[in-house]
C-alpha cells in the first residue's frame, strides 16, 4: 500500500520531473506521506534483501554466491525485463491512441526501456528500485569486503555520504540500494540481530523520524538540507519499522499475509501504468477540487482503490493462469 501511496500525489503537482507542492492542508498530507512516511519502504526493501542475500555467505563462497545468482534470474531479472517491456508497449499505445505522438517511445533503445531513458528511470518507473538491486547483487562481493574489513566504521562512512547527499548520480547506483543492502550485510556477517539493534534505538528513532518528519513539511524544497533531514529521517525510519515489526505477531490470520505479500510485486509493477492514473481521474471528476479536505479524501482513496484493484486483478491473473502470473511475479 505504501509504494501505491508513495506516487499518489497529484500529477498537476510535477514540472519537468520536479514535485512541487503548494500551501495548504492537501499538500502537507502530501508531503508528510508521499515524500515522507512512504519514501521508507524502498530502504526497507533493501535492507531486507541484503539480510537475506548475505545469509549463507557469512563467509564468502563462489559456489553459493553462484546459486543465489541464478535464482534471481528468475525472481528478479526475467519478470524486470517482462514488465519494462510490457509497459513500454503500453506508453506507445498510450500515445499513439490519446496524445498523438508515440515518435519518442517507438525510437526508444533497449537500454532506454530496461535501464534508463532521458529521464533516468527505465519504461515503468516505479521498478528503477529492482534495476538498483540488480546492480548491488552485481557487486555484492565488494560489498562483502567492503563490510567484512570495515566493518561498523563502512557503514558509518555510507551512512555520512548518504545523509550528506555525497553519492555518484548514475542510474543503477542508487545511495538507498547501497548503503541498505550493505547494512543488511552488515547486521549478517556480525551476527547482528535486527531485532535486537531496533529494540535498543527504537524509542530514541521513533524521536527523532518525528522531528525529521516535521522539518521535512518545513524545509520542502526550501533549503540545502532537504535531502539530508530526508535521509536521516528514511534511516530512522528504518529502524522504526524494524522496532514496530517486533510487536506485530505474523503467526495470525497468516493466509491473509500471505495473500498480500505475494501480490506486492504485481501491484508496484502495474499501479503505475493505467489504474492509478484512472483512479485519479476518477476522482478528479467525482470530488469537488476547491475543498482541500476533499482532496486528501480523494488521494487517500484513490490509492487505496488502485491497491485493492490491482490485488483482485492479480488474484484473477493468478486463477486464470498460475503459471503465467508466477512467472510475471518471480515465482513468489
Amino acid at each position: 500500500m505504501d509504494g501505491v501511496l508513495l506516487h499518489s500525489y497529484d500529477m498537476s503537482s510535477v514540472d519537468h520531473g520536479v514535485i512541487v507542492y503548494e500551501s495548504g492542508f492537501y499538500n502537507i498530507v502530501q508531503v508528510l506521506f508521499s515524500q515522507g512516511i512512504c519514501r521508507v519502504a524502498v530502504p526497507m526493501f533493501y535492507f531486507i534483501s541484503g539480510y537475506l542475500f548475505y545469509n549463507e555467505l557469512k563467509e564468502w563462497n563462489w559456489e553459493v554466491y553462484g546459486r543465489k545468482l541464478k535464482s534471481r534470474v528468475s525472481t528478479i531479472l526475467i519478470p524486470y525485463c517482462i514488465w519494462n517491456i510490457i509497459g513500454w508497449f503500453l506508453l506507445c499505445l498510450n500515445h499513439s491512441f490519446f496524445k498523438g505522438d508515440s515518435s519518442i517511445w517507438m525510437s526508444m533503445t533497449p537500454w532506454d526501456i530496461l535501464w534508463s531513458n532521458d529521464n533516468g528511470w527505465p519504461a515503468v518507473i516505479p521498478l528503477w528500485f529492482i534495476r538498483d538491486l540488480i546492480v548491488v547483487i552485481l557487486w555484492a562481493y565488494l560489498i562483502y569486503l567492503f563490510i567484512k574489513y570495515l566493518k561498523t566504521m563502512g557503514i558509518l562512512l555510507l551512512v555520512l555520504l548518504y545523509v550528506s547527499d555525497s553519492w555518484i548520480s548514475y542510474p543503477g547506483f542508487s545511495p538507498e540500494s547501497t548503503l541498505f543492502f550493505a547494512l543488511g550485510c552488515y547486521m549478517q556477517i556480525t551476527d547482528k540481530d535486527p531485532l535486537k539493534v531496533s529494540n535498543f534505538l527504537g524509542w530514541i528513532s521513533g524521536i527523532v523520524f518525528c522531528i525529521m518528519l516535521i522539518l521535512r513539511l518545513i524545509t520542502w524544497n526550501k533549503c540545502p538540507i532537504d535531502v539530508s533531514i530526508q535521509n536521516i529521517l528514511t534511516i530512522m525510519g528504518v529502524i522504526l519499522v524494524l522496532k514496530l515489526g517486533s510487536f506485530i505477531d505474523t503467526t495470525k490470520h497468516r493466509n491473509i499475509y500471505d495473500a498480500f505479500s505475494k501480490a506486492s510485486f504485481f501491484v508496484f509493477a502495474t499501479h503505475l501504468i493505467y489504474i492509478l492514473p484512472a483512479f485519479r481521474g476518477i476522482f478528479n471528476v467525482l470530488l469537488p477540487l476547491d475543498s482541500q479536505y476533499m482532496r486528501v479524501v480523494g488521494y487517500f482513496g484513490c490509492a487505496v482503490f488502485t491497491y485493492f484493484t490491482c490485488v483482485i486483478i492479480y488474484r484473477l491473473l493468478y486463477k486464470l493462469a498460475p503459471r503465467l502470473t508466477s512467472v510475471l511475479v518471480g515465482k513468489r
